[in-house]
């Protein structure tokens, strides 16, 4: 009966864990497809160098959407980084 119980318990954590962790990647997406549409709206908007540095920044956030939409691991540094760079954009 303690085994199961234990099982059960686990179980859940784990259920509850994994609703946590899709709830956080949707939200991280969320933020990152936020930053990637101002992105390239400032690409947009100007020319030359200025320009392409707004167009890799954007294909750097495409990445990290794809991957999330993958299902790949992207670490929460990395995607606050992203999205700390973009609000950093002049």
């Amino acid at each position: 009966m303690r085994t199961r119980l234990y099982s059960a318990s686990a179980a859940i954590a784990l259920l509850l864990a994994g609703t946590a962790g899709a709830a956080t990647t949707q939200a991280e997406k969320g933020e990152l497809q936020r930053a990637r549409n101002e992105v390239a709206v400032q690409a947009s908007t100007t020319k030359g160098a200025a320009q392409q540095h707004f167009d890799l920044e954007r294909r750097r956030l495409d990445g990290l959407i794809d991957d999330l939409q993958r299902g790949r691991k992207v670490s929460p540094e990395e995607v606050e980084r992203a999205i700390d760079q973009t609000r950093t954009i002049p």
